[in-house]
């Protein structure tokens, strides 16, 4: 499974966990995967990923409030809060994903699937998530800090 068609599937599943409680939750994900076709392997990374959003998602949702100024979290439509919390996750607690591409999957996530006006939204939010020091961010892997490299000097 391509990186794009993981990152989508995982944002559908995310879109739908305020839907329900954590057992008829587990059962959408395996009905969810099922009918998408996902095979064992990919639909144990999609998962495992979930989970681990899932874990920290208060923590993300408190920094989706901090820099949604003016914008209570329960106001802020579904399709960019999955986006957001995809974003924020990758951006501050995934060494294996760069900032740039976080924020690049992220936004195309809420412009595909959002209003007019999420991919603006979400950019503006994700930037200032990345720009913000204060905020922990996990130190990135040695594979993807080489590629930011490359990147920036091909720039």
């Amino acid at each position: 499974m391509k990186k794009r068609e993981f990152r989508e599937n995982l944002f559908k599943l995310l879109y739908s966990l305020d839907n329900y409680n954590e057992e008829e939750y587990k059962e959408q994900i395996a009905y969810f995967l099922e009918e998408e076709n996902v095979n064992e392997k990919d639909g144990a990374f999609i998962t495992e990923k979930l989970g681990k959003i899932a874990e920290k998602i208060e923590d993300i949702d408190d920094i989706i409030q901090n820099k949604s100024i003016g914008w209570d979290i329960s106001r802020i439509a579904r399709t960019d809060l999955a986006a957001l919390r995809i974003g924020i996750y990758e951006i501050t607690m995934d060494d294996d994903v760069s900032v740039k591409v976080a924020i690049n999957e992220a936004v195309n996530l809420a412009a595909a699937y959002g209003t007019d006006k999420s991919a603006g939204f979400v950019n503006g939010i994700l930037a200032a998530v990345a720009k913000d020091d204060s905020i922990p961010k996990v130190e990135k892997n040695d594979r993807v800090k080489d590629a930011d490299k490359e990147a920036e000097s091909e720039a």
